[in-house]
């Protein structure tokens, strides 16, 4: 099976020369994650989940070490294409509607005009929030904000969906019908990456996970393993911000 993502010691210093930080917000990470998993990538706030997300996204270069993404440099933009992103805290312009924000977000993806206004209600309905297609974003909850960031995420059909903290700031039924998306985003052929510090939340629908903490890899691998009563225990504590 092929691996989507493959980082190789990959390490990220903030600052310059002699302001640089002596801790790395992450250091040497070395991760393989296969076509077709649900890989949670978990940690406390602050253990360099964020830094590591960005740094598959081409948001931030590395100090040192390697992405590749689909065999690819991050900074691909064929290779972008194949790639569905929900950043952490998304905020969008308030004066848009639902479905004014999905429709520049699809002539930026270059989605078919003909093809366009059903993809933007396809993925609305999916997110339950078709009935708000033409309220404006800025009167929306936190929860509804992150939902259509989802929506936006998935508008590609990527093969590969990255979200950085996406169960933040749902209640306990937007929790559930989010699992339940990214469960039926595995089951059409598209690999999941995500981040999350609650154990719980990702329990049920990973196979694989990785624990950070103080931007160290704890442990890697299959869940079923890791959660088994011989698998690895570890105690995380608070670090410092990613």
């Amino acid at each position: 099976m092929a691996n989507v993502i493959e980082t190789t010691n990959l390490t990220k210093y903030y600052g310059f020369f002699l302001w640089k930080k002596s801790q790395p917000a992450l250091y040497q990470l070395s991760l393989s994650i296969p076509e077709g998993s649900v890989w949670g990538f978990l940690g406390p706030n602050g253990a360099g989940k964020t830094t590591t997300i960005k740094l598959i996204m081409d948001l931030i270069r590395p100090s040192s070490g390697e992405v590749k993404v689909f065999g690819c440099p991050p900074d691909d933009t064929e290779m972008k294409k194949m790639v569905g992103f929900l950043p952490d805290c998304p905020a969008f312009s308030s004066y848009l509607t639902a479905y004014e924000f999905l429709n520049i977000c699809s002539k930026l993806l270059k989605i078919p005009a003909l093809s366009r206004r059903d993809r933007i209600y396809e993925v609305l309905k999916i997110v339950k929030m078709d009935k708000y297609a033409n309220a404006k974003l800025g009167g929306f909850s936190r929860g509804m904000t992150q939902r259509i960031g989802i929506a936006q995420a998935i508008l590609n059909n990527p093969r590969l969906l990255i979200l950085d903290e996406p169960l933040v700031g749902l209640d306990p039924h937007g929790r559930q019908e989010l699992k339940d998306i990214i469960v039926s985003q595995k089951n059409a052929g598209t690999t999941v990456f995500f981040s999350s510090h609650i154990l719980s939340d990702v329990e049920k629908m990973c196979d694989h996970i990785s624990l950070l903490n103080k931007g160290i890899l704890l442990c890697s691998g299959r869940i079923d393993e890791l959660l088994s009563v011989t698998g690895l225990r570890a105690h995380i504590y608070p670090g410092y911000g990613n």
